[in-house]
Protein backbone atom coordinates (compact mmCIF):
# COMPACT_ATOMS: atom_id res chain seq x y z
CA UNK A 1 0.00 0.00 0.00
CA UNK A 2 1.12 3.53 -0.90
CA UNK A 3 2.15 5.92 2.29
CA UNK A 4 0.96 9.62 2.40
CA UNK A 5 2.93 12.30 3.41
CA UNK A 6 1.47 15.66 4.44
CA UNK A 7 3.63 18.53 5.58
CA UNK A 8 1.94 21.24 6.66
CA UNK A 9 3.18 24.83 7.50
CA UNK A 10 1.65 26.61 10.47
CA UNK A 11 2.53 30.60 12.10
CA UNK A 12 5.81 31.93 10.94
CA UNK A 13 8.01 32.85 8.16
CA UNK A 14 11.45 32.85 6.38
CA UNK A 15 13.23 35.01 9.24
CA UNK A 16 11.93 33.14 12.24
CA UNK A 17 11.26 29.55 11.32
CA UNK A 18 7.59 28.24 11.24
CA UNK A 19 5.93 25.77 12.99
CA UNK A 20 4.96 22.61 11.03
CA UNK A 21 3.11 19.40 11.28
CA UNK A 22 3.92 16.25 9.65
CA UNK A 23 1.58 13.34 8.71
CA UNK A 24 2.08 10.50 7.54
CA UNK A 25 -0.30 7.22 6.67
CA UNK A 26 -1.66 5.27 3.73
CA UNK A 27 -3.21 6.96 1.12
CA UNK A 28 -6.94 6.89 1.38
CA UNK A 29 -6.98 6.73 5.29
CA UNK A 30 -6.52 8.93 8.37
CA UNK A 31 -3.02 9.33 9.03
CA UNK A 32 -1.68 6.78 12.09
CA UNK A 33 1.13 9.77 12.88
CA UNK A 34 1.15 12.80 13.54
CA UNK A 35 4.13 14.66 14.79
CA UNK A 36 4.62 18.85 15.54
CA UNK A 37 7.74 20.60 15.34
CA UNK A 38 9.43 23.88 14.23
CA UNK A 39 11.64 24.30 10.73
CA UNK A 40 14.33 26.99 12.04
CA UNK A 41 14.54 30.51 10.20
CA UNK A 42 16.09 30.23 6.55
CA UNK A 43 16.04 33.88 5.17
CA UNK A 44 17.95 32.65 1.56
CA UNK A 45 15.20 30.65 0.54
CA UNK A 46 13.27 32.97 -0.35
CA UNK A 47 15.72 35.05 -1.86
CA UNK A 48 16.57 32.11 -4.30
CA UNK A 49 12.76 31.39 -5.10
CA UNK A 50 12.80 34.89 -6.35
CA UNK A 51 16.04 34.62 -8.05
CA UNK A 52 14.73 31.08 -10.24
CA UNK A 53 11.68 32.89 -10.46
CA UNK A 54 13.05 35.52 -12.16
CA UNK A 55 15.29 33.29 -14.15
CA UNK A 56 12.56 31.11 -15.38
CA UNK A 57 10.28 34.32 -16.33
CA UNK A 58 13.25 35.44 -18.83
CA UNK A 59 13.19 32.60 -20.81
CA UNK A 60 10.55 34.06 -22.24
CA UNK A 61 8.72 30.26 -23.14
CA UNK A 62 5.22 30.29 -24.19
CA UNK A 63 2.51 29.72 -21.83
CA UNK A 64 1.44 25.59 -21.43
CA UNK A 65 -1.64 25.05 -22.96
CA UNK A 66 -4.30 24.95 -20.35
CA UNK A 67 -7.19 22.81 -21.92
CA UNK A 68 -7.73 22.20 -25.24
CA UNK A 69 -10.76 21.67 -26.95
CA UNK A 70 -11.97 17.70 -26.82
CA UNK A 71 -11.80 17.41 -30.41
CA UNK A 72 -8.41 18.17 -30.68
CA UNK A 73 -7.45 15.24 -28.13
CA UNK A 74 -8.93 12.69 -29.81
CA UNK A 75 -6.84 10.39 -32.19
CA UNK A 76 -8.40 10.38 -35.69
CA UNK A 77 -10.17 7.23 -36.42
CA UNK A 78 -8.75 5.20 -39.35
CA UNK A 79 -12.34 4.56 -41.27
Amino acid sequence: MDKLIILKLGEGNFEQGFTVTLQIGDENVRPTVEITGELPPNPEILRDYHRWQSIYHNLKLPSRPIGLPKELNQAPSLE
